[in-house]
């Protein structure tokens, strides 16, 4: 029946019907497979981003409180007083250090530096990137390090440098969202 037009399209030779089993069978086996593996990347993601969620917490409470714990506090709570400024300074030294250091592709804040590292690098990524990303994050997050920046880079921009939809008669129209949740 190769290369001729078939009556109907339904009709198969008793050869193709056999072929045809075949392929479903290796496709129903591959869907499988590829399913579970999707599964267990998930419940490993999951893991991991719980683990972040534990550092972060666990920096916070060394940070802030002096004290090795996992629950989550807020530094609001700190009995600190003025000193709680240092804290993160010494935070952004810390991950700015490990950029330094260790490798500067943990610096950004994540999604478009990995993205341009893949593109840029033929989809390979060091090994120390896959640890120093997460900690350097979670340091910065945990001691306050990401909020000092955007708080300073917020005070001391001119509004009438924005661009024309945000700006209305010499005012910021916008929302700019700093807290805990």
């Amino acid at each position: 029946m190769k290369g001729r037009i078939p009556i109907s399209p339904t009709l198969r030779t008793i050869s193709d019907t056999k072929n045809l089993k075949q392929q479903d069978n290796t496709v129903k086996k591959r869907l499988i497979v590829m399913s579970l593996l999707a599964v267990l990347i998930a419940v490993c993601t999951s893991l991991i981003a719980k683990f972040l969620v534990l550092l972060i917490s666990v920096i916070t409470n060394v940070s802030f409180f002096g004290h090795f714990s996992a629950s989550n506090t807020s530094p609001s709570l700190n009995t600190l007083g003025v000193w709680v400024i240092v804290i993160p300074v010494v935070g952004g030294l810390i991950v700015g250090l490990m950029a330094y250091y260790g490798s500067a592709a943990i610096r950004g804040h994540g999604i478009p530096e990995a993205m341009e590292k893949i593109l840029t690098n033929k989809s390979k990524i060091k090994p120390t990137i896959t640890y120093l990303k997460p900690i350097s994050s979670a340091i910065a997050i945990g001691t306050g390090a990401v909020m000092t920046a955007a708080t300073i880079a917020g005070a001391a921009a001119d509004l009438s440098a924005y661009p024309a939809p945000f700006v209305t008669n010499g005012q910021f129209n916008g929302l700019i969202v700093v807290g805990e949740k």
